[in-house]
Parts: C-alpha cells; sequence; structure tokens
C-alpha cells in the first residue's frame, strides 16, 4: 500500500493542478479534454479564495458536453407544454370548437332573428411558459453569465490571448441555444425571475421536481441534477480515498503533469512577455518557439518536450548493426537555438561536432525520497547527457 501524500505534496499538488486547468484551457483545449475530468475515488479540495476560479472554469467546461451534446438536445426534442382551453371570438370562418349556444345568444342580443357575424369559438393552444422550460431557459442565463465573467477574468490575467479562449466559443453556444424559438419566447420572463426575484430558480427548481412523472422527458430530471452538480463538483484533493464528486487529473500521472505543467507554464511567461512565437501541443511533438534578446543579439529558441534531438551527434547517427544497438534517448525537455542555426564542425559531409542543446531533467520528487545519494532520476540524466554527447 502506498503511503498516503504529505501536507506539502497535497499542496502543491493542488496548486499544479488549479494551474494546469488554466493554462490547458488557454493553449491546449484538447489537452484539456486528456487530461481534466471526473474522478471517483477520490476527496474534494478544500475551497477558498484562490482555487474557486480554478474550480468555476474547471467545472464549466468538464459539465459542458452533459449540457449541450445531451440534456439540451432530449429536452428540445420532448419540449414541455401546456394546453389550456380558451374561449375566442372570431370571424368565420373558424378555427376552433364553435360554442353555437353563446353564439347565438350574443348575436339575438344585437340582431335578434339574424346570423351570428362573430363565432365564439373553444380553442386549444400550446404554452411552453411551463416551469421546466423556464428553468431550462434559466440555466442557459445563468451558464452564460459565468461564462462571461470568467472570460473577464481571462481578460485581467491573459489580455489578448483571451481573444482566442474557448470560452468564446462556449458564449456564443449559449446564445444559439437561447435563439430557439420556444426559448427566445421565454427568455424576457426567466431574465425577469433573475434579476427581480430571489430564488426564482430554486422555487422552479422545486417545482419542476414536484412535477415529474413516471414515462415523462427524463431531460428535465437530468437537468436538475447537472445544475446541482455545476454548484457543488469540486476540485480532486491528493489524499486518502473518498466518494467525494471531483474533477481534476489522475493523481497516478504526476510526473507527467509535473512536466506539462511546466511546459505551459513557459509558455505563458514567454507570452506575457511578448516573446513566444509559437506552440504546438500535440502529443509526441510538444514544442514552443520563442525570441530571446534584442537587436544583434536576439535569437531564435525551440523547447522540445520528449522528442528526440533533432541532429544527433555523428556516432549515433550511423547505422548500426542491429536496431537495439543505439539507445533511444527522449530528454524531458532540450532547449537549442534555431536561429542563427547552432555552429558545426564537419568534413566531408559527416558532422564530428555541434554546438550542443540543453537538457533538462524533470522529475516530481517527494519528501520521502532521500536527497543525499544520487536517485534513479539523476542517474538516467548523467547516461542520457553521455549517449547524447551534450
Amino acid at each position: 500500500m502506498a503511503p498516503l501524500p504529505t501536507p506539502t505534496e497535497v499542496a502543491a499538488y493542488g496548486a499544479m493542478q488549479a494551474r494546469l486547468v488554466a493554462l490547458l484551457l488557454r493553449y491546449d483545449e484538447g489537452g484539456f479534454g486528456r487530461l481534466i475530468g471526473p474522478r471517483a475515488s477520490h476527496a474534494a479540495e478544500r475551497m477558498d479564495a484562490t482555487l474557486q476560479r480554478y474550480r468555476d472554469l474547471g467545472a464549466v467546461f468538464v459539465l459542458r458536453d452533459a449540457l449541450f451534446e445531451d440534456i439540451l438536445p432530449r429536452i428540445v426534442r420532448r419540449l414541455s407544454f401546456a394546453s389550456p382551453r380558451t374561449l375566442i371570438v372570431e370571424e368565420p370562418p373558424a378555427r376552433g370548437r364553435i360554442d353555437w349556444g353563446r353564439s347565438l345568444d350574443s348575436a339575438w342580443a344585437e340582431r335578434p332573428g339574424e346570423a351570428p357575424l362573430l363565432l365564439h369559438t373553444r380553442q386549444r393552444r400550446r404554452d411552453f411558459a411551463t416551469p421546466e422550460n423556464l428553468l431550462t431557459v434559466i440555466t442557459l442565463l445563468e451558464y452564460h453569465t459565468e461564462v462571461q465573467r470568467l472570460l473577464w477574468d481571462e481578460q485581467m490575467t491573459a489580455g489578448s490571448m483571451a481573444l482566442r479562449h474557448p470560452l468564446n466559443e462556449l458564449a456564443e453556444r449559449c446564445e444559439r441555444e437561447l435563439a430557439f424559438p420556444q426559448f427566445a419566447g421565454l427568455r424576457g420572463a426567466a431574465q425577469h425571475m433573475l434579476d427581480q426575484a430571489r430564488g426564482g430558480a430554486e422555487s422552479l427548481e422545486h417545482q419542476v421536481q414536484e412535477r415529474l412523472i413516471p414515462g415523462g422527458n427524463s431531460a428535465y430530471e437530468d437537468l436538475l441534477a447537472w445544475r446541482a452538480r455545476l454548484r457543488a463538483l469540486r476540485l480532486l484533493r491528493r489524499s486518502e480515498p473518498a466518494t467525494d464528486d471531483v474533477l481534476g487529473a489522475n493523481p497516478e500521472r504526476d510526473n507527467y503533469l509535473y512536466q506539462v505543467w511546466i511546459f505551459y507554464e513557459l509558455a505563458d511567461l514567454l507570452q506575457e512577455r511578448g516573446r513566444l512565437e509559437r506552440v504546438n501541443p500535440r502529443q509526441g511533438q510538444m514544442a514552443l518557439r520563442f525570441r530571446w534578446g534584442d537587436g544583434d543579439d536576439a535569437c531564435v529558441y525551440e523547447l522540445r518536450h520528449d522528442q528526440a534531438v533533432p541532429i544527433p551527434p555523428a556516432r549515433w547517427g550511423a547505422t548500426p548493426l542491429r536496431k537495439y544497438a543505439v539507445p533511444g534517448v527522449r530528454p524531458d525537455f532540450y532547449l537549442w537555438r534555431v536561429a542563427p542555426a547552432p555552429a558545426r564542425v564537419e568534413h566531408n559531409g559527416v558532422l564530428f561536432w555541434r554546438e550542443p542543446g540543453v537538457v533538462w531533467d524533470a522529475k516530481y520528487y517527494r519528501e520521502r525520497e532521500r536527497a543525499a545519494a544520487p536517485s534513479s532520476p539523476i542517474k538516467r540524466m548523467i547516461a542520457d547527457l553521455t549517449l547524447l554527447g551534450e
């Protein structure tokens, strides 16, 4: 049985995970989907002001598909409606069921002995202003408001980068759903309930819960559960197993998460300083290019994550007798200058030496590991440097 994490490790993992939520959404939405999601058998993080924004940001995206791809389509296919009978006075031809008694009595009072010119009819009209549909529209309005608040925070933090943030697409998706004719007709009433009446949404939730019937549209029941989960979902806390409803990254992949966090923190720092030129977030091709220096001293560098060195020394570039004769070396991080090109020593087309890059080995160290003696990561890095000739 693995030992329980120390308080320092719990705090460090919580901070790293929270930052990953924001950084992945800023630079790699696909990576967010791969690394961040609902987790079972984990405890929930204790909420504080520092983590609240990251929790809100993660919850909005983790629950996005459940709302837009599952619940809302099922609601639209089987909208709740009421069909009350209304008495209408209209000219022939009548569109509803004629109440001849009322029609004749009304005509006799005005023109005795003449046929009625106006007909009293009973009509059934579908009314979509039900508690279920009002709650659906309120959910979209609240969701849109939360997205706009997070987007404003992103603009304050990342500036122009916020223009490309996936929060913008989420806000547009809310507007498209609210433009559905039956929802558009209820938007004013729903907004009034949010603006004027305290507890309006909670009151609607109780009404919808009471109106649920077997065989009805289960999407409304799922909407109630979705709203409750949006309020309750919290960040994962790296501690003893529990059954809390949490979102986060898999703690078993802490070493890889540490490397990804370093990569995107560097990208964010370079972006903030106006040095970042390009980020490639694809798995197996993760790299970022940036400028450093000014004027004649300006250079372009590339930082590669978990990839082979681009220009290996000649002694490892020759074709071996057997494929496994040359060990594969994939440093956690490799930094090299792209422009101007690295210095090289060649003869007759054979590369004997080139300007070395920088190898970084990123490991998620724990307090229980001893620092007095060289550990396995250090030995591995020494081996990598030897093989690379750096």
